[in-house]
Protein backbone atom coordinates (compact mmCIF):
# COMPACT_ATOMS: atom_id res chain seq x y z
CA UNK A 1 0.00 0.00 0.00
CA UNK A 2 1.41 3.38 -0.97
CA UNK A 3 0.33 6.57 0.67
CA UNK A 4 -0.04 9.99 -0.89
CA UNK A 5 1.25 13.11 0.79
CA UNK A 6 2.44 16.64 0.13
CA UNK A 7 5.70 15.91 1.94
CA UNK A 8 8.97 17.15 0.43
CA UNK A 9 10.28 13.55 0.45
CA UNK A 10 7.45 12.38 -1.78
CA UNK A 11 7.76 11.93 -5.54
CA UNK A 12 6.28 14.44 -7.93
CA UNK A 13 2.96 12.60 -7.97
CA UNK A 14 2.87 12.35 -4.15
CA UNK A 15 3.79 8.68 -3.71
CA UNK A 16 6.01 7.72 -0.82
CA UNK A 17 8.31 4.70 -0.75
CA UNK A 18 6.73 1.67 0.83
CA UNK A 19 8.30 0.58 4.14
CA UNK A 20 9.08 -2.92 2.83
CA UNK A 21 10.90 -1.49 -0.19
CA UNK A 22 12.81 0.88 2.07
CA UNK A 23 13.88 -2.02 4.34
CA UNK A 24 15.07 -4.04 1.33
CA UNK A 25 17.08 -1.09 0.01
CA UNK A 26 18.62 -0.53 3.45
CA UNK A 27 19.57 -4.21 3.77
CA UNK A 28 21.05 -4.34 0.25
CA UNK A 29 23.13 -1.20 0.76
CA UNK A 30 24.33 -2.41 4.17
CA UNK A 31 25.41 -5.77 2.78
CA UNK A 32 27.17 -4.05 -0.13
CA UNK A 33 29.02 -1.69 2.20
CA UNK A 34 30.03 -4.54 4.52
CA UNK A 35 31.43 -6.52 1.57
CA UNK A 36 33.32 -3.47 0.34
CA UNK A 37 34.90 -2.86 3.75
CA UNK A 38 35.79 -6.55 4.05
CA UNK A 39 37.36 -6.45 0.58
CA UNK A 40 39.52 -3.47 1.54
CA UNK A 41 40.47 -5.12 4.83
CA UNK A 42 41.65 -8.28 3.06
CA UNK A 43 43.47 -6.29 0.37
CA UNK A 44 45.14 -4.08 2.99
CA UNK A 45 46.27 -7.09 4.97
CA UNK A 46 47.59 -8.80 1.85
CA UNK A 47 49.40 -5.66 0.71
CA UNK A 48 51.08 -5.32 4.11
CA UNK A 49 52.11 -8.97 4.41
CA UNK A 50 52.25 -10.58 0.97
CA UNK A 51 52.40 -8.14 -1.95
CA UNK A 52 55.51 -6.27 -0.79
CA UNK A 53 57.92 -9.21 -0.81
CA UNK A 54 56.18 -10.79 -3.80
CA UNK A 55 56.18 -7.85 -6.22
CA UNK A 56 58.62 -5.28 -4.82
CA UNK A 57 61.50 -7.39 -3.46
CA UNK A 58 64.24 -5.44 -5.34
CA UNK A 59 63.39 -2.39 -3.20
CA UNK A 60 64.40 -4.10 0.02
CA UNK A 61 62.16 -5.07 2.92
CA UNK A 62 61.09 -1.56 3.97
CA UNK A 63 60.80 -0.24 0.42
CA UNK A 64 58.70 -3.24 -0.58
CA UNK A 65 56.19 -2.62 2.21
CA UNK A 66 56.05 1.12 1.45
CA UNK A 67 55.52 0.50 -2.27
CA UNK A 68 52.87 -2.11 -1.55
CA UNK A 69 51.00 0.18 0.85
CA UNK A 70 51.31 3.05 -1.64
CA UNK A 71 49.58 0.85 -4.21
CA UNK A 72 46.85 0.19 -1.64
CA UNK A 73 46.60 3.93 -0.95
CA UNK A 74 46.14 4.76 -4.62
CA UNK A 75 43.27 2.28 -4.82
CA UNK A 76 41.79 3.68 -1.63
CA UNK A 77 41.92 7.26 -2.95
CA UNK A 78 40.81 6.43 -6.50
CA UNK A 79 37.65 4.56 -5.53
CA UNK A 80 35.63 7.61 -4.34
CA UNK A 81 36.75 9.57 -7.41
CA UNK A 82 35.65 6.78 -9.73
CA UNK A 83 32.34 6.40 -7.90
CA UNK A 84 31.58 10.10 -8.12
CA UNK A 85 32.42 10.27 -11.83
CA UNK A 86 30.36 7.19 -12.64
CA UNK A 87 27.48 8.51 -10.54
CA UNK A 88 27.60 11.77 -12.47
CA UNK A 89 27.63 9.98 -15.84
CA UNK A 90 24.88 7.62 -14.69
CA UNK A 91 22.74 10.57 -13.66
CA UNK A 92 23.35 12.27 -16.99
CA UNK A 93 22.55 9.14 -18.99
CA UNK A 94 19.46 8.45 -16.87
CA UNK A 95 18.21 11.95 -17.64
CA UNK A 96 18.91 11.36 -21.31
CA UNK A 97 17.00 8.07 -21.34
CA UNK A 98 14.13 9.38 -19.28
CA UNK A 99 13.74 12.40 -21.56
CA UNK A 100 13.75 10.05 -24.57
CA UNK A 101 11.08 7.88 -23.03
CA UNK A 102 8.93 10.91 -22.19
CA UNK A 103 9.03 12.20 -25.74
CA UNK A 104 7.88 8.84 -27.14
Amino acid sequence: MTTRTKSPIADVDGTVVEPEQLRRALLASSVGSALEYYDFYIYGLASALIFGPLFFSPLGETGAVIASLATFGVGFAARPLAESSSATSATASAGKWSSCSRSA
